[in-house]
């Protein structure tokens, strides 16, 4: 069975009554959609305050990048392409056990960029060998490789809270510049 809804109501009454449906449903819509667009520009102002931000940091860094940059090419040169880890390995075979390095220094010296004839590579070591007979090897060692030359050792006798401390020593060399690219590949005494 199938029921009607009857329409008691005038013409005169249900024609307003039905506009005013209309106009509420009209204006929920309508407050639908700009509820939406407000939830939309919130939005929208978030991500482009984040991108302005992350932006400026960008900024930021990219000046930092080029100051160390500007710094880094106001650096000199090495004089000379060295395989540095290499030669620290090569020394580090040569030290007999016992002794202690303190220190190792490398420095240029007489060399504009390039290996000269009056180019020269300083090597000094400091440390402490618990007798003589440990940096005797030391020194022989370093003076029988093929890569080093002029070979020189001194005992300062350096100072401690005791007195002077006779283990103390420093060992000087020269490497041939001629020869530090075979010393790349290498490590044999």
């Amino acid at each position: 069975m199938r029921y009607r809804t009857l329409d008691l109501l005038p013409p005169a009454y249900a024609a307003p009554l039905r506009a005013r449906h209309r106009d509420r449903r009209l204006v929920l819509a309508g407050l639908a959609v700009l509820g939406c667009l407000l939830v939309l520009l919130l939005h929208s102002r978030i991500r482009s305050a984040a991108a302005i931000d992350l932006l400026e940091r960008s900024q930021s860094r990219e000046a930092e990048v080029r100051s160390i940059l500007a710094m880094e090419s106001a650096l000199p040169r090495p004089a000379m392409d060295l395989p540095t880890g290499r030669l620290l390995a090569t020394v580090a075979n040569l030290v007999p056990p016992g002794i202690t390095l303190l220190g190792i220094d490398l420095e240029s010296v007489g060399s504009d960029g390039a290996v000269e004839p009056g180019a020269r590579l300083l090597c000094r070591l400091e440390g402490l060998a618990p007798g003589s007979n440990e940096l005797l090897d030391l020194v022989d060692g370093i003076a029988r490789h093929r890569y080093f030359r002029t070979v020189r050792h001194r005992c300062p006798g350096a100072t401690s809270d005791h007195g002077p401390d006779p283990r103390h020593f420093a060992v000087e060399f020269e490497i041939d510049p001629t020869k530090s690219n075979a010393l790349m590949g290498d490590l044999q005494r």
